[in-house]
């Protein structure tokens, strides 16, 4: 039987997380208690033990990814947790044609891969496995304990 390992709640006030490091790899055998990956938060970097015992047959974050919800003006309403990279690098033009570049970590990542899919007639809706009203994610975050 599967079991997935979901971004766990380290503390009150936790919005992100991102997989640091993976200890165990696709394959490998995994016990109860095994270590298997570092989550590194704002404010800590915490390592998560498994569940339960059997193989890593997937990995879907990799290291380097955020975990967050995104809404959008767009589709005014409805939030969908999405994956994106911690850090970006992006090349754009100004007003004048002039070339810039600019580089973003976490929320300013998140953002600017949100608004550049924009550009490729991309929504966060299609990058969610499930979209939630503002009521669900508010009742979700509760019962995490975020709200």
């Amino acid at each position: 039987m599967a079991f997935e390992v979901k971004m766990p709640q380290l503390g009150l006030t936790m919005e992100e997380g991102t997989v640091s490091k993976w200890i165990k790899h696709e394959g490998d055998a995994v016990k109860v208690g095994d270590v298997i990956l570092e989550i590194t938060t704002d404010k800590l970097t915490n390592e998560v033990a498994s569940e339960a015992e059997g193989t890593l047959l997937k990995i879907v974050a990799q290291e380097g990814e955020q975990d967050g919800f995104e809404g959008c003006l767009s589709v005014p309403g409805l939030w969908g947790q999405v994956k994106r990279p911690m850090w970006v690098k992006v090349r754009a033009q100004d007003r004048h044609g002039s070339y810039f570049e600019r580089e973003g970590s976490e929320m300013t990542a998140r953002c600017f891969c949100h608004e550049l899919a924009h550009l490729d007639g991309q929504l966060y809706t299609q990058l969610c496995d499930r979209l939630l009203t503002t009521e669900e994610l508010d009742e979700l975050l509760e019962e995490e304990g975020e709200a």
